[in-house]
């Protein structure tokens, strides 16, 4: 267990060891590691006052509370497949927080329609401070929620994806973690859509998560397709094959 302002977080993390129906406390899906890299990142940013955000895919909603508490956010607004636990902690902590905490279950993160309702809702005609994705860790699922999202997000914002790695890492147990394609896609389709100056502006990368920040550019809120932002350079059938063929003798390139 461990308390933030005497709040009671019960920490899960593996997904095998499910202790949602051990605790009557806030269940957090995050290891301190984790949380030392944010704390990391945010100090060398010295990122302003966050206003609105969105935290897409929050478990039991222990992270939605957490990110409430710590970053007080004048709308925060949380999304997740499952259903709602209504457990005791965090039903209270939404009741005592209704005017900025806003919870919605069994929403799909590729459910653009859903999403950019709950949005408009909430924030209007504004945009997002900062916005979480911690929900399927797959590429394409993950793809869809960066187009349905990104646009919303203020220029200088940030859109983190989190759990990126997962099929990287050596030492950990990646067993909650589904037989998809891997994040790992979406984020080399960021650095590649990075090179489009203005789009993004800066991709921090470390083990825990990818945070994109927003460049200056224009962008379309409906139809917005990162693809359409990255340019790669046409290679022709032959050409691929000569630099397979020179890959298999030990030749450069």
């Amino acid at each position: 267990m461990q308390l933030l302002d005497n709040l009671e977080f019960a920490l899960q993390v593996h997904l095998k060891d499910d202790i949602r129906k051990e605790t009557t406390g806030f269940v957090f899906y995050k290891d301190k590691k984790l949380i030392d890299m944010y704390e990391a990142f945010f100090k060398s940013e010295h990122y302003p006052k966050i206003e609105r955000m969105l935290e897409i895919g929050m478990w039991d909603g222990g992270s939605a509370v957490f990110w409430h508490k710590l970053l007080q956010p004048s709308t925060l607004i949380g999304v997740d497949l499952m259903k709602s636990r209504k457990g005791t902690a965090f039903e209270s902590y939404k009741k005592l927080h209704q005017e900025s905490f806003h919870d919605y279950w069994e929403v799909d993160q590729t459910d653009g329609k859903k999403l950019k309702e709950i949005l408009k809702t909430h924030i209007g005609n504004q945009e997002l401070d900062l916005v979480f994705d911690d929900a399927s860790h797959r590429y394409h699922q993950s793809l869809a929620s960066f187009n349905i999202v990104f646009p919303h997000v203020k220029k200088g914002g940030y859109y983190i994806i989190e759990d990126w790695a997962w099929v990287h890492w050596l030492h950990e147990d990646s067993s909650a973690y589904p037989d998809y394609t891997e994040p790992t896609r979406l984020i080399f389709d960021l650095v590649e859509a990075a090179g489009n100056v203005g789009l993004i502006e800066s991709i921090h990368v470390c083990s825990g998560f990818t945070a994109v920040k927003r460049g200056p550019l224009d962008i379309p809120k409906e139809g917005f397709k990162l693809h359409d932002y990255i340019k790669r350079r046409p290679v022709s059938l032959k050409s691929r094959v000569k630099r397979r063929i020179k890959m298999l003798l030990g030749k450069s390139w």
